[in-house]
């Protein structure tokens, strides 16, 4: 008597391993593509926090003063202000400033002295400011595509354009 596996044992065993394998690959899988999500989201959270950040603490700086009025655009799309101790006003706007694979790159600028740009931000899509008495009110909501799928800062409000990121800073008053 042969002593071993048949034909049909075989192909049994090998089909219950293949479908065993498909269903831990596809469980793999989609947690792969969560976690590339979830990072994504994270790197857009971190770029919109350290624009606001950065615009923060320079306008906490801001004095308004008759000579050196801080001005904000009618639409409240650039803030124009003066630091004590700066001769040149900095400012701070949204500019869509570059074209990538994706599509369209909006970007917060810092702009000081005049002609002189940095990036604080990318994928901005709403940045605005207004003034009321010595308080300084800033707005910012990012949005970015990955993988046919729209991320949002604030989350999850991508199609609510009233959802943003609000801050409110007081101006110096010496």
């Amino acid at each position: 008597m042969n002593k071993g596996f048949t034909l049909v044992e075989i192909l049994m065993v090998v089909a219950i391993l293949s479908f065993l394998f498909a269903a831990i690959y596809g469980v793999l899988n989609i947690g792969n593509v969560i976690y590339k999500d979830d990072i994504t989201l994270v790197e857009l959270q971190q770029q919109a926090r350290q624009g606001m950040d950065g615009m923060i603490r320079e306008i906490r700086q801001a004095k308004r003063e008759t000579d050196r009025p801080i001005t904000i655009t009618l639409a409240g799309s650039k803030i124009e202000f003066y630091i004590p101790g700066f001769s040149n006003p900095i400012s701070y706007y949204r500019d869509v400033n570059d074209v990538n694979d994706d599509g369209i790159i909006d970007q917060v600028i810092r702009e000081y002295p005049p002609q002189i740009y940095k990036i604080l931000a990318n994928d901005i899509t709403a940045l605005s400011f207004s003034i009321t008495g010595d308080v300084v009110e800033i707005q910012l909501a990012a949005k970015l595509a990955a993988r046919g799928r729209e991320l949002c800062f604030p989350v999850p409000y991508c199609n609510d354009t009233s959802k943003t990121l609000k801050e409110k800073v007081k101006l110096r008053n010496e």
